[in-house]
């Protein structure tokens, strides 16, 4: 990174939560995450996730990617991987209806019937915790899916101080990427993360959970990857793809992150069953799917089970899609959970990531709505609901040309669906491909990205 980009901008530190010393720059140890989105057109792309590492962090000795946007890559593999048999207590979700509801308003899942009081719901696109709508508003913070097993940016101020400058920007929520070794006990953390008693990966999430908790930040647990060290454009594509890790493993960190929503009730809402299953067709994602939100809710059937799209290995309508955007027949083959748990979360990103032919047509933004729908806004009128779990770039044509064009699109197309609940990407400026809400000094936010997001936070 150049030296201008390090300086740090002045703001007002009201809006900030400044601390007293700006960090710029991450720690030589810091493994940068990559998040990815599909582009089955991309194939020049270099793949590299943009959950990944910022600025110019160098590498880590946890060989992680290299920052760049993990969506981006085409997704080739068509046939789902051999899986393991379902463990023997992952019950089907009994349901007294179609949609699982029973009388009053409870559901009857995994034969426990579930008042709405103290539960997770979702209804038209809307998020409730029992009868009380929660705006859903959010940024993805990444770094326990990486080697680090910390959320990046601890290296320049404390955890609580990040959730609280998350809180009094008025966002609501916080999609968290996490992978096994930061789900299980004793896996070291990163040490530029420790603090005190707190030095493992299933540590640092818990903090975090505990500051979100205090905050009254809400938590949406994202299982990223199944091997840290293939984040960005290598990501596996399926949850049970890793070597040594299969369909068994996977379900049963599944229930340790609906544990995880009994031990946070409020805090907790769902599980994300897996990020951007691009090398699946839909077909096999959706049997998947169906196994691992039966596990997560015969756990805690309190909680929602989010379900992201596919990538270009299924019918995408024609039209190429970022990983984990294509929901073209989730309509038609709808995954086997209650209506009121189940959310469809689609990820979506525009030129910052790369150039798909839809970009470069003249009728480029006004071609967008069209696309969007076919890929997953039509389930609202199938009675499904909708929460988009990435989107973001630049915010900079200087950067990616057609970038500011496509984010107001996009969220005006969102703003006139009513489809207001989100998680943008992300928290973190070190994504290599979109930046994110705080710049570079990880304190002083992006004020043209506030001002991007105000209509969907009203």
């Amino acid at each position: 990174m150049n030296l201008a980009r390090r300086l740090l901008l002045a703001l007002p530190c009201a809006l900030l939560a400044c601390a007293d010393d700006a960090a710029v720059a991450p720690p030589d140890d810091a493994a940068t995450d990559t998040a990815t989105l599909d582009v089955a057109d991309a194939s020049t792309h270099d793949g590299s996730s943009h959950d990944a590492s910022s600025v110019d962090a160098p590498a880590t000795d946890s060989s992680a990617a290299d920052g760049a946007s993990d969506a981006s890559r085409d997704a080739t593999s068509v046939d789902a991987p051999a899986v393991d048999a379902p463990t023997a207590d992952v019950s089907t979700v009994d349901a007294s209806s179609p949609d699982g509801a029973a009388d009053g308003g409870a559901l009857t899942i995994c034969g426990q019937t579930v008042p709405r009081a103290g539960a997770w719901r979702a209804e038209n696109s809307r998020i409730y915790f029992g009868d009380t709508e929660v705006r859903i508003s959010g940024l993805n913070w990444f770094g326990l899916e990486t080697p680090d097993r910390a959320p990046h940016g601890l290296w320049s101020r404390p955890l609580e101080e990040f959730v609280a400058q998350v809180a009094d920007l008025g966002f609501t929520a916080l999609r968290v990427p996490v992978s096994p070794q930061s789900i299980r006990a004793g896996m070291a953390s990163a040490s530029w993360a420790n603090r005190g008693t707190i030095d493992t990966g299933r540590e640092q999430l818990e903090a975090l959970l505990t500051a979100c908790a205090a905050r009254n930040v809400r938590v949406l647990l994202d299982f990223h990857t199944c091997d840290p060290g293939r984040i960005g454009g290598s990501l596996p594509g399926s949850p049970i793809a890793c070597s040594g890790y299969g369909e068994s493993q996977w379900l049963d960190d599944l229930r340790e992150l609906a544990a995880l929503g009994e031990r946070f009730p409020s805090t907790v809402m769902g599980v994300d069953l897996c990020n951007e299953p691009h090398a699946l067709t839909w077909s096999a994602w959706r049997d998947l799917a169906t196994r691992g939100g039966q596990a997560v809710l015969c756990r805690n059937p309190r909680m929602l089970v989010f379900v992201e799209g596919v990538g270009n290995a299924s019918n995408n309508g024609g039209s190429s899609v970022f990983w984990g955007e294509n929901l073209t027949d989730a309509a038609r083959q709808p995954v086997d959970l209650p209506r009121e748990r189940l959310v469809y979360s689609p990820h979506v990103y525009g030129p910052s990531v790369a150039l798909m032919p839809y970009f470069a047509d003249a009728s480029f933004p006004r071609n967008m709505p069209a696309i969007w729908d076919t890929h997953f806004g039509h389930l609202t009128r199938a009675g499904a609901n909708v929460l988009v779990g990435e989107f973001c770039g630049w915010y900079d044509d200087g950067r990616a040309r057609g970038d500011v064009a496509w984010q107001d699109a996009m969220v005006a197309w969102l703003d006139a669906q009513r489809l207001r609940g989100f998680f943008y990407w992300a928290l973190n400026p070190n994504s290599s491909d979109t930046g994110g809400v705080l710049n570079d000094d990880w304190r002083t936010p992006n004020m043209a990205k506030l001002r991007l997001l105000a209509p969907l936070m009203r």
